[in-house]
């Protein structure tokens, strides 16, 4: 499985970030909220390697802390995603007709909006905050996995040994938990890292926007509205929350097109 190059390079990428927010407090000794007006967009330093912002704090500081409210985000609205799509999407693929209907319909509806968009315009609506962020995420990405695992379902549940099964009395639970799932385990694991950058960008712009993460909580995002406010001052403030989101984002789809490629899965 190791043997693709895209998988190994994501994985590196993807162990680095999460020792990154697992270490945040070893990276570096300074209270991600903690200011000194003393050092007010200080550039980069040994005491602080990555400089400070217009407040004083550590920057990385800052970056590794937030490393763990973006990646904490991220991989829980994606948690969330698998566990509304996957079932869903199993249940529109075997069962067919009406509640293949009725599933879809509604996944189309989610679908009409852009991912990004449509997060942006119900934080708009429901407020900031770590808690409807996850909400917002979760609701404009179950859709994708359910699509994914219908299809995966719809083509397993076509062949031979499914009616074999059905004959000798399997019921349908008994189907789509031990014969269906299994084979679509593998294109929504790789839909989902994929999604899981998606996800974390996606939490990113929300922060940057100001309604994802509020300040003072560090995040990667509002870390970037900071700097790209004082490029002409500070332009130090921009490489630490940019090459994170870039280095994430690029990780996380290095991860699923590897594991696509590994396991040889269709979609």
């Amino acid at each position: 499985m190791l043997s693709s190059r895209k998988l190994q390079i994501g994985l590196i990428i993807a162990a680095a970030l999460f020792l990154l927010a697992a270490g945040a407090d070893v990276v570096s000794p300074y209270d991600p909220l903690s200011q000194d007006y003393k050092a007010v967009l200080a550039g980069p330093s040994p005491a602080h390697p990555l400089g400070t912002d217009s407040l004083g704090r550590d920057n990385l500081a800052r970056l590794a802390h937030g490393a763990r409210v973006s990646l904490a985000v991220a991989v829980a609205a994606t948690a969330l995603m698998i566990v509304v799509g996957l079932p869903l999407g199993a249940a529109a693929g075997y069962f067919g007709g009406l509640p293949d209907s009725v599933i879809m319909r509604v996944a189309d509806v989610f679908l009409a909006f852009p991912f990004a968009l449509g997060a942006i315009a119900l934080m708009a609506v429901v407020g900031p905050g770590s808690g409807n962020v996850l909400i917002a995420l979760a609701l404009f990405g179950w859709p994708q996995i359910a699509r994914v695992t219908r299809a995966q379902v719809m083509n397993e549940a076509a062949k031979d040994y499914v009616a074999a099964v059905k004959v000798a009395g399997g019921s349908a639970w008994y189907i789509i938990r031990r014969h269906l799932l299994p084979n679509a385990v593998g294109p929504v694991a790789v839909f989902s890292l994929t999604g899981l950058s998606t996800a974390l960008l996606t939490e990113a712009t929300l922060s940057f926007l100001g309604i994802g993460i509020q300040l003072p909580h560090p995040a990667w995002g509002s870390m970037l509205a900071d700097a790209v406010g004082r490029l002409t001052v500070a332009p130090w403030l921009i490489f630490g929350p940019g090459a994170a989101v870039v280095l994430a984002c690029l990780g996380f789809n290095l991860l699923g097109e590897g594991l696509h490629e590994s396991l040889d899965v269709d979609g």
